[in-house]
């Protein structure tokens, strides 16, 4: 038995000493992410990815899914990447998020540390405040009175584990 856990944390050591994709990938699918954890480079290889759903106009993210400290990749108008967190979500009345939209070159078009959108509004991740915005309105996702989030065209979000 020692011999056992003696090899495996040698073998551990070894992953980690060489940055090994491995355990890259099991942090991220058992422990998860953080919103701090989610820079540019993440976002963009978590888009490419195989592994992550995409919601898009047809296909909402759903209340459920959208927990408490979750982080959501984005991309917006075809070019802006970003991140939110969902710090409360009330369900179907609102919901408040924290987000950061990165410019093409990796800085900081647009943040804030905390935006509430209620029940049957839009919001505008390209501005500083994040704007709650009519829908329709250069939004880049509605939040319905279901409680599901909404891309709009051409937004994709997705979320990470």
């Amino acid at each position: 038995m020692k011999r056992a856990l003696l090899f495996s944390a040698a073998m551990l050591l070894t992953l980690a000493l060489t940055g090994c994709d491995v355990l890259n990938y099991i942090w991220q699918h058992v422990v998860g992410h953080s919103y701090t954890q989610v820079d540019m480079s993440a976002l963009e290889s978590s888009y490419g990815s195989a592994s992550y759903s995409k919601y898009t106009a047809a296909y909402p993210i759903n209340a459920s899914a959208l927990t408490t400290n979750i982080v959501v990749g984005y991309l917006i108008r075809s070019s802006f990447y970003g991140k939110l967190a969902i710090l409360a979500n009330a369900s179907t009345s609102k919901v408040t998020f924290q987000f950061t939209t990165y410019n093409t070159d990796g800085s900081v078009l647009a943040s804030s540390s905390s935006v509430t959108i209620t029940a049957g509004s839009a919001c505008d991740l390209t501005v500083s405040s994040g704007n709650e915005v009519s829908v329709g309105v250069d939004n880049d996702f509605e939040w319905g009175t279901d409680g599901k989030l909404y891309p709009t065209d051409p937004a994709i979000f997705w979320v990470f584990p």
